[in-house]
């Protein structure tokens, strides 16, 4: 399993193929420089984490429910979906960007909680370790929700085929 390939594939596979990549590429790196502003604070010290907490432990519960409904479609108790079409395929994709999204998120977490341990003032590290060290934070950050996001639209189209009913 490639989680960060698969990921992709749910990226690559958007409607707008170029739009969607320039999103989830160009935004991280833009976001990213807020940690550039000589007057911006740690990550650490935002409300990045309670935020990505939250999310990610929402996305989690979204990730059981897709799981369950593959699951049924896989063993054709589900009839709204064929082998191979491109609404299973929906369904593959918005798992593959769920996990990613759940480990970003986790991982976004790790990181600033490290973050805070180990600099609890702005002033205990230099500023040429803790402005890349926030580029970094900053620009995850951006990721993961455009990821959360792009999870959303998978959902939604889930929605549309196994919720409603409509295709």
């Amino acid at each position: 399993m490639k989680p960060l390939q698969e990921f992709w594939w749910s990226v690559k596979d958007s409607s707008g193929r170029l739009r969607a990549l320039m999103i989830h590429l160009g935004l991280p790196l833009v976001f990213g420089a807020i940690a550039l502003a000589p007057s911006s604070q740690p990550a650490s010290g935002s409300q990045i984490i309670t935020v990505v907490a939250i999310v990610a432990g929402l996305l989690f519960s979204m990730l059981v429910l897709l799981i369950d409904l593959r699951s049924r479609v896989r063993r054709a108790e589900d009839s709204r979906a064929a082998p191979g079409d491109r609404d299973t395929l929906n369904l593959d994709y918005a798992y593959y960007a769920t996990d990613h999204t759940i480990t970003v998120g986790f991982a976004l977490a790790a990181l600033l909680l490290i973050q805070e341990q180990l600099a609890p003032s702005p002033q205990a590290s230099p500023r040429w370790v803790m402005v890349p060290w926030d580029w970094m934070m900053y620009a995850l950050a951006a990721h993961f929700v455009t990821a959360a996001l792009h999870c959303l639209v998978r959902l939604r189209r889930c929605y549309e085929v196994f919720g409603k009913g409509n295709r």
